[in-house]
């Protein structure tokens, strides 16, 4: 399985698939258990039911583990989303200061950039492209005005905000490229799966099970990998980076105060 099947393709589908096979595996391990069952499979029993403790201990461990780092991530591409929208309006504010008709020229091509930021439609690689083409227009502009008035403080405190937007964008597609690694994605589905199996096996050995309790921690755990899966998508799935505080400066923009770009 490729990374673009974990963050590109449909996530349901792969957590229900995901879900089946746990069930498969715990019938499978209680089938094998059955098949152990009888006076000479007493003593191990003890090992059996320490060996099923521990390795739903692990897999706890693996989907608290993986789910911290999801959030993380999640956390980090939220604040720099908000520190973004801070520079945007910094430059807005630096840019109005500036002479007609480079000032309103550098508004209008904030204005662009912040619909480029709001637009989820379109392929990630296409759009760092044109905010990269925008940053070069308003650094070719703020240039002819630098070299017009190289002593004004103005046109220096602009360039800086210019900087610090340039140096945020390279830190947001970063991270934004940033995921939990694949092998702990690997590692979590393989434990689910070893986990099933292990308690199948522990309840054939003793011979009677319970399909709900067994079915519904299946669930459970499917649940929280679809969450994980989820997380790491900033721009797909159900959890997604909010994008207000990138709304409000495009209200800021924007003449009439438009909610959304068009």
């Amino acid at each position: 399985m490729t990374y673009e099947y974990w963050y590109v393709g449909p996530e349901l589908p792969l957590v229900v698939a995901l879900f089946g096979l746990m069930l498969v595996a715990r019938e499978v391990g209680y089938y094998v258990g059955r098949r152990q069952a009888g006076p000479s499979a007493d003593p191990i029993r003890p090992q059996v039911n320490v060996v099923v403790a521990a390795t739903l201990a692990l897999l706890a461990l693996l989907v608290g583990f993986s789910l911290t780092m999801a959030v993380g991530r999640y956390d980090a591409r939220r604040q720099l989303i908000l520190t973004e929208a801070n520079a945007i309006g910094t430059a807005h504010l630096r840019a109005r200061l500036l002479p007609a008709p480079v000032g309103l020229e550098l508004v209008d091509r904030l204005r662009q950039y912040v619909a480029l930021r709001l637009d989820d439609t379109g392929d990630a690689q296409d759009l760092a492209a044109r905010t990269e083409a925008l940053q070069g227009e308003m650094v070719a502009l703020v240039g002819s005005l630098a070299r017009q008035q190289p002593s004004s403080a103005s046109v220096d405190r602009f360039i800086d905000a210019l900087k610090e937007l340039i140096d945020l964008h390279e830190r947001r597609v970063s991270a934004f490229e940033t995921f939990v690694p694949e092998a702990v994605l690997y590692l979590l589905a393989i434990a689910a799966l070893g986990g099933a199996f292990v308690a199948g096996y522990g309840s054939g050995l003793g011979g009677h099970r319970n399909r709900i309790t067994t079915t519904v921690h299946a669930l459970l755990i499917c649940l929280v990998i679809l969450v994980i899966v989820d997380l790491d998508r900033p721009a797909r799935g159900l959890i997604r980076v909010s994008l207000r505080s990138l709304e409000r400066q495009w209200q800021q923009l924007t003449p009439g105060g438009a909610r959304t770009p068009s």
